[in-house]
C-alpha cells in the first residue's frame, strides 16, 4: 500500500480552507471526502482492549476507540498520519470516504487524522446527513453556517470586561502538561445591515501531538468548567480544542497571540531541522580541515 492514498493533498487543503467559514469551500471538502480513499485500522482480534468500545457485532472489522462519553472511528489520509497517531504497528486497509459513512455505527463519531495538525471530527448527525448525497452535503454545510449571519468579526477578549480570565487560563495551562498554548477572542456575528446579531467568547486550547481524543475532550471540559463562571451574566462561551501547532479547529483564532504558552518547547519544521543538520555537518567538516 502506498504511503499516501487518494487525493491527500486536496483533502488537507480543503480541510484547512474550510475554517474560513465559506460554505462553498465546506461543500467542496465534503464532496472530495466522499470520493477520497483513506487508511482505516483493522481490529487485531475479537477480544477488545480496555480502550475499545462495544462493537455492533463481533464481526465488525474496524478498530473503534472510546474517549470520554464518545466512541470514535479513526481514519487517516495516509500511513504517515497513522504513524503520528500511534507508534504501534497496526494492520490497515484503504477505504472510500462514502463507504466509511455507510459502515460506521450510528452513534459513533468519525475522527479524520486524529492527533495530527490538520484534523476533522464528524458528529453522528453530520455523518447521517452526508449519506443522503448532494442534498446532504448542502444541509451539513448549511448547519454550520449561522442563520442570517453574513460574517463573523473577531476581537480581543479584554481583561477589564472579564476580570480573572488571564489568570484562569494560565492556571489551566499549568494544570495540564499536554497543553501547548491557549488563546482567547470574542466572536461577533454580523447581519446584512452590519448589526451585531450575537457575541460569543472563544477559548482555543491546543495540545501536543499524540494527545488522545479522550484526553483532548477531558481537557476541553475542564477548561470550560474553569472559565464559565467568569462569563455568567455576560456573553456565551465556547471552548475549542485541537492538536498540534496550527490545529484546524482553532483556525478562527490564528490572528491572536496566546495568553498561555508552554515554556521550554520549541517546534521546528522539517526544513528548519534539515538546515540545522547541514550547518552542523559544515562546521564538523570545517573543523577537520583545520
Amino acid at each position: 500500500m502506498s504511503e499516501d492514498v487518494g487525493s491527500k493533498k486536496d483533502i488537507l487543503r480543503l480541510m484547512e480552507e474550510s475554517t474560513s467559514g465559506d460554505r462553498s469551500t465546506l461543500e467542496s471538502f465534503y464532496t472530495a471526502f466522499l470520493e477520497c480513499e483513506f487508511v482505516i485500522i483493522k481490529r487485531a482480534s475479537q477480544a477488545a482492549s480496555p480502550r475499545e468500545p462495544k462493537y455492533p457485532t463481533e464481526f465488525f472489522p474496524f478498530l473503534g476507540i472510546r474517549g470520554g462519553d464518545k466512541t470514535w472511528l479513526p481514519i487517516f489520509t495516509g500511513l504517515a498520519a497513522l504513524n503520528e497517531w500511534s507508534t504501534q504497528e497496526m494492520e490497515s486497509q484503504t477505504i472510500l470516504g462514502r463507504e466509511v459513512l455507510e459502515r460506521i455505527p450510528g452513534e459513533w463519531w468519525l475522527a479524520l487524522n486524529p492527533g495530527n495538525e490538520i484534523s476533522k471530527e464528524f458528529s453522528p448527525w453530520e455523518i447521517s446527513t452526508l449519506r443522503s448525497g448532494p442534498e446532504g452535503i448542502q444541509a451539513a454545510a448549511e448547519d454550520q453556517m449561522p442563520g442570517l449571519v453574513l460574517e463573523q468579526e473577531y476581537s480581543e477578549l479584554k481583561e477589564s470586561d472579564f476580570p480573572g480570565l488571564s489568570g484562569a487560563i494560565k492556571e489551566i495551562g499549568a494544570e495540564h502538561p499536554s497543553i501547548s498554548f491557549i488563546k482567547a477572542a470574542k466572536e461577533t456575528s454580523v447581519d446584512s445591515d452590519g448589526k451585531a446579531v450575537s457575541e460569543k467568547g472563544l477559548i482555543g486550547v491546543s495540545c501536543e501531538v499524540g494527545t488522545s481524543p479522550g484526553d483532548l475532550e477531558r481537557i476541553r471540559i475542564a477548561c470550560l468548567a474553569k472559565v464559565s463562571p467568569l462569563f455568567i451574566g455576560g456573553i456565551d462561551i465556547d471552548v475549542l480544542a485541537g492538536i498540534g501547532e496550527s490545529p484546524l479547529s482553532l483556525g478562527r483564532l490564528k490572528a491572536f497571540e496566546p495568553i498561555y504558552k508552554k515554556k521550554g518547547t520549541v517546534q521546528l519544521s522539517i526544513t528548519q531541522l534539515v538546515l540545522i543538520g547541514l550547518i552542523v555537518m559544515y562546521i564538523a567538516l570545517f573543523a577537520l580541515n583545520i
